[in-house]
């Protein structure tokens, strides 16, 4: 075998080891993808559980949300401070999501089930108290909440066609 001949199984084997090498990479780059979502997902997950937790463990949250729900008038200065920062953290874990669904973070049914959920919160309360809340949050979230969460004309539908993918 001459040098030429040499260098051109070189060179195929050197093409050879560049296609493994990069089928391994896309391998692994689609498996941390993967874990990625998961992990997204799992920090989601917790971070409902436990404002649930923390709702349900203190009587006076299920109270005050039911009260404010029906409008911020009636509720003393105090209680409207709690139901401001128990509120609040609900639209933090939901804004954190829809960036993330923007992102392809987040699975389309788990992504449904949260939009569904928030609606829990289109309230005469809500409603009021979202006007504080608004300057606060990405315009994209703003639009998206006020058109799917508030507005008691929600088809689920909407939700795949209006949200960032």
């Amino acid at each position: 075998m001459d040098l030429d001949q040499l260098a051109k199984v070189g060179e195929f084997v050197g093409g050879i080891a560049v296609l493994a090498t990069l089928l391994y990479l896309a391998v692994q780059v689609r498996q941390g993808n993967q874990l990625a979502r998961t992990h997204i997902h799992q920090e989601a997950a917790r971070a409902s559980t436990e404002l649930s937790y923390f709702v349900g463990g203190h009587e006076e949250y299920i109270g005050l949300l039911a009260r404010g729900a029906d409008g911020l008038e009636p509720l003393s200065d105090d209680d409207r401070r709690r139901f401001y920062l128990v509120t609040r953290a609900g639209l933090n874990y939901f804004e954190t999501l829809f960036y993330a669904r923007g992102r392809g973070e987040v699975e389309d049914e788990i992504w449904e089930s949260r939009v569904l959920r928030m609606r829990q919160f289109s309230s005469r309360g809500m409603k009021e108290i979202w006007a504080d809340h608004r300057p606060f949050y990405g315009a994209s979230f703003s639009a998206f909440f006020e058109a799917h969460v508030l507005d008691a004309d929600y088809e689920p539908n909407q939700v795949w066609e209006d949200a960032p993918s």
